[in-house]
């Protein structure tokens, strides 16, 4: 029997824009360990007490007050008081100074490719990643895309590293309620960050609308918490402003109803470390329209429809195919069901609990 320590730091988080990410994998993995594991002892450690978790007797949690130096100072000393077997770490990051066999998440370095996105970030998760590959004994990535990038710039060894897909929630499924809309809708589902692309999305979406003979609506779904200075600008100078829908942070069974009734789910980003967004899409009976960047190409493989992140061009020309040809259409929505029962919790945590051995 071992003991295994995680940081569920990010489970503390209480801005529901912010509850996606990392907050979502690590939340599901202590779901899927508390189902699959009543062996060995867990202890959970976050900077919040009684974060809300059903937990069997072998997993406690262990609340590390104040927040103040969390990372830096009290769960170093924590793990050196009371040492742990394994350490995981779901939020890339690791903590300096433990004896423990240590797992780290990586879910991507865009920050190195795009640190102009970051802002005054950069350094800080540029130091956090490097130590957390350097220090890990196993990095487990949601891609191999990442599991690349990582490869590439870390210089290392491909033994190190395994590839762990997150997984969909059993609700996105294409039988169930659809969201009611007055108008047929393009979805987009994400945050604001400049990696997001929203800015050529909505250039994109204005050009279709002026191009095709039905009136579509593009509906906006996430949180604000990034805002790109670039978007509201956009929107007034490309008056769709009556066709835009923000609806901000919704219930995953509302996401399943807006996923069932769109048109399309339509994600130009510039880089995605998995694209849980078109997962969920494909799952829900939703086709999806991404770029042919970062981790999309392997999640979706031939199950969608690839743009060119900065052709406008080609990104009209892929809304106009997907609302025009119900035949292709239909072709998507049956390999993207296909293809999204990869994706599972189970497997991703199972990945993680195969490390133990």
């Amino acid at each position: 029997m071992k003991t295994i320590g995680i940081d569920i730091g990010a489970l503390a988080i209480t801005d529901d824009r912010l509850k996606v990410g990392v907050y979502r994998v690590t939340h599901e993995l202590i779901k899927e360990i508390a189902l699959r594991d009543k062996k060995n002892t867990y202890r959970l450690y976050s900077f919040q007490k009684d974060i809300p978790l059903t937990l069997p007797k072998n997993i406690q949690q262990r609340a590390l007050t104040p927040s103040f130096g969390y990372k830096s100072i009290r769960l170093p000393w924590e793990l050196f008081q009371y040492p742990v077997d394994i350490f995981i770490g779901p939020q890339q990051m690791l903590p300096n100074a433990t004896i423990a066999k240590k797992i780290v998440i990586i879910y991507d370095i865009a920050f190195l490719r795009y640190p102009e996105w970051y802002a005054g970030s950069v350094k800080k998760l540029s130091d956090m990643t490097e130590q957390a590959v350097k220090n890990a004994d196993v990095i487990i990535v949601i891609s191999k895309s990442t599991k690349q990038e990582i490869m590439k710039v870390y210089e290392v060894d491909a033994k190190k590293i395994v590839v762990s897909y997150p997984g969909i929630y059993q609700l996105f499924t294409p039988y169930g309620e659809k969201y009611s809309n007055s108008r047929p809708y393009i979805l987009y589902v994400g945050s604001q960050k400049r990696g997001k692309n929203l800015p050529n999305a909505i250039r994109a979406f204005a050009q279709f609308q002026k191009k095709t003979k039905v009136a579509y609506d593009f509906i906006w779904v996430g949180g604000d918490y990034w805002p790109d200075m670039e978007i509201d600008a956009l929107l007034h100078s490309t008056k769709v402003n009556t066709y835009i829908k923000k609806i901000g942070v919704v219930s995953d069974e509302t996401l399943a109803a807006l996923y069932r009734g769109a048109t399309a789910y339509f994600s130009p980003s510039y880089w995605e470390g998995f694209g849980l967004g078109a997962a969920e899409a494909m799952a829900s009976g939703c086709p999806v329209i991404v770029s042919d960047r970062g981790a999309y190409p392997e999640v979706v493989k031939d199950a969608g429809i690839y743009v060119d992140p900065d052709d406008i061009n080609q990104m009209v020309e892929a809304l106009m195919s997907v609302t025009t040809n119900m035949k292709k259409r239909s072709m998507m929505i049956r390999d993207g069901i296909r293809r999204s029962k990869r994706f599972t919790w189970k497997k991703f945590a199972k990945a993680i609990l195969d490390q133990y051995k």
